[in-house]
């Protein structure tokens, strides 16, 4: 199927819903700004109804905490590490509220300078079950490992290593938030006071899906970077579902069986069997379920991208760091010789991006 069929396809809702895209997880590294006398980051503690709390390494040159219990930070003494940036700060966006982003934004982060990235975890929600379907990488194999549950069905599905810049986690995510639920059931049936840990999105997604699964990509280093392309996302792995009754070959079908239980089996074929497989897995399957979450990662990639240098335009930036605050289509845009109006930019109230465009606007 051409990726234009693909395209007016998942328009007309054919393939299975990518209900949610969103950033689950962010870690990040900066340095501190210049100070004088007390640290202000040691001010944001000592003051008073303070939301950080220190659980490691008090009185040290490196603690650890968490900030409203939801930001863990760790500092790092460069006496020790030299090469380690100051600071470092995770947390799920999706789990801060107004008020602790807020403090996020307005007091932890403009006290760090040459903020980057070090991880990001991308969550594509899908309402289909993806026990049944088969992961394969056209190009360079990858490291696979697997959950089985009790009833014999897949529930978790690890494709690269942990520590590698790129690592995809498939899960069965309402499984997983059944069991939060559960337990607070079975707590207030024993009159026990237990509130699960869960969103009020996550409850409505739990009555209302059927199915809901999670492809979860997990990005480390030099890959985290807000304006990750298409290609750097998903790069060459696929998530198909074959069909016996499309291939009328008994052998094509037995091979076909054979993977949906041992899927781990194609990556130890040699060249010309595993090329001619994957065809075979491509041919009898409806869809390959990575251009459907490629089309909706395009279509939320803009509010991504947003969301991610919103964090960094928080920080303490300098003229050098302009590139920052330039959205991936801002400077598509200038690269083909446009003149952006600076109030028309997305960061426009940044001071940093106003005063590079005072200063651009008094060379011409």
């Amino acid at each position: 199927m051409n990726d234009l069929q693909v395209f007016f396809n998942y328009l007309n809702d054919m393939y299975p819903e990518v209900f949610n895209v969103s950033v689950d997880k962010i870690s990040l590294m900066g340095n501190w700004c210049y100070w004088k006398d007390t640290h202000p980051f040691q001010n944001l503690i000592n003051s008073k109804q303070s939301p950080i709390s220190i659980y490691k390494g008090n009185g040290t040159s490196e603690i650890e905490g968490y900030i409203y219990d939801c930001i863990w930070f760790k500092t790092n003494d460069k006496r020790i590490h030299k090469s380690v940036r100051d600071f470092k700060l995770e947390f799920n966006p999706k789990r801060l509220n107004s008020q602790e982003e807020l403090y996020l934004k307005d007091e932890i982060l403009p006290l760090l300078r040459h903020v980057g990235f070090t991880r990001l975890d991308f969550a594509f929600d899908i309402e289909e079950d993806l026990s049944s379907y088969i992961y394969f990488d056209s190009k360079s194999p990858k490291k696979i490992g697997k959950y089985i549950g009790k009833n014999g069905k897949l529930e978790t599905l690890y494709i690269g290593s942990k520590e590698s810049e790129w690592h995809v986690c498939i899960y069965n995510k309402k499984q997983e938030k059944m069991k939060e639920l559960r337990k607070e059931e079975k707590a207030k049936e024993n009159g026990i006071d237990y509130i699960a840990d869960l969103t009020d999105w996550e409850r409505e997604q739990l009555l209302k899906r059927t199915h809901w699964w999670r492809v979860e990509i997990r990005v480390r280093r030099d890959k985290a970077d807000a304006e990750i392309s298409e290609e750097e996302m998903f790069q060459s792995f696929h998530l198909v579902k074959p069909c016996f009754e499309i291939s009328n070959r008994i052998q094509e079908q037995a091979l076909i069986f054979f993977l949906t239980i041992f899927p781990e089996k194609i990556q130890q074929m040699n060249y010309r069997t595993k090329k001619r497989t994957e065809d075979i897995l491509l041919n009898s399957s409806e869809f390959d379920l990575v251009s459907v979450l490629r089309l909706a990662f395009v279509q939320n990639q803009h509010q991504l991208e947003y969301q991610l240098k919103d964090y960094l335009s928080s920080t303490s930036l300098q003229e050098y760091d302009i590139d920052i605050l330039y959205t991936s289509d801002e400077k598509r845009a200038m690269k083909l010789g446009e003149n952006l109006d600076v109030d028309n930019l997305t960061f426009s109230s940044n001071y940093i991006l106003k005063l590079h465009h005072k200063k651009q606007e008094a060379k011409q």
